[in-house]
């Protein structure tokens, strides 16, 4: 059966000299590795470039339902970024999004909900003049939603801990080393409120952000089995000094 679909890709691997491996997350396939063979001629309409984390493309395959390495039958462009490619604010965003989309999207079967909320969001992001700091913390915590995992935040207080197990609020400490402490929990409706269109004006110090990307990245690493350590935050942490 042949396929047409919308895919956002989350990394490349070297193959071969002319082959890559793309590890993708389409709009009708859910989560599908490809197989693209690169020609090395100048006139080639595939080129490496395409592939660059969270590029959105139309690509086309023959679904056979059985190899987990699919051969691609035509690729090309469905959106193209007019301003992340030349931010490097954007551009490490969007380094970070792929690493964790690649850790976090494990079901193999296909939610247009989790596609359509990854592809509007790369659009906002693509199309936003103004301080764009603290998108990928919004962005992290409404995808929890999407992915079943969305906090309590009933019966928060300003004495409460959040329990990052259960993940709910308790007014007692919790019997596991995974809890947050009043001081900080008590944020966690505000954050947990925010959008990208309101986010810039809350001004989070670094080492403001640097703690809500950890306790959100730990959040996440108890919940999703084998969640691996990230290595693009930092870079994050640099930028958004």
């Amino acid at each position: 059966m042949l396929v047409n679909s919308k895919a956002i890709v989350l990394r490349t691997i070297k193959y071969s000299d002319s082959t890559l491996i793309v590890d993708a997350y389409t709009e009708q396939g859910g989560r599908r590795g490809f197989l693209v063979r690169i020609p090395k001629t100048r006139k080639a309409s595939v080129k490496n470039v395409l592939f660059s984390p969270m590029a959105i493309l139309n690509i086309e395959w023959n679904e056979h339902g059985t190899s987990k390495l699919t051969r691609i039958k035509a690729v090309q462009p469905a959106n193209i970024y007019s301003d992340i490619p030349f931010s490097p604010a954007k551009m490490a965003i969007t380094m970070f999004l792929a690493e964790f989309l690649s850790a976090s999207l494990r079901a193999p079967m296909p939610d247009r909900n989790i596609f359509n909320f990854i592809f509007t969001s790369l659009q906002w992001l693509d199309n936003e003049k103004g301080n764009c700091a603290n998108f990928h913390i919004v962005f992290l915590v409404h995808l929890s939603t999407y992915l079943g995992l969305e906090p309590n935040i009933e019966n928060c207080s300003k004495t409460s801990y959040f329990d990052m197990e259960n993940g709910c609020f308790t007014p007692f400490r919790p019997a596991t080393p995974h809890a947050i402490e009043p001081h900080e929990a008590r944020h966690l409706p505000l954050i947990m409120r925010l959008k990208f269109t309101t986010a810039s004006r809350i001004p989070f110090t670094r080492a403001q952000r640097t703690r809500i990307l950890q306790a959100i990245t730990e959040y996440y690493s108890i919940h999703i089995p084998d969640f691996p350590t990230l290595k693009s935050p930092e870079i994050l942490h640099e930028l958004f000094s």
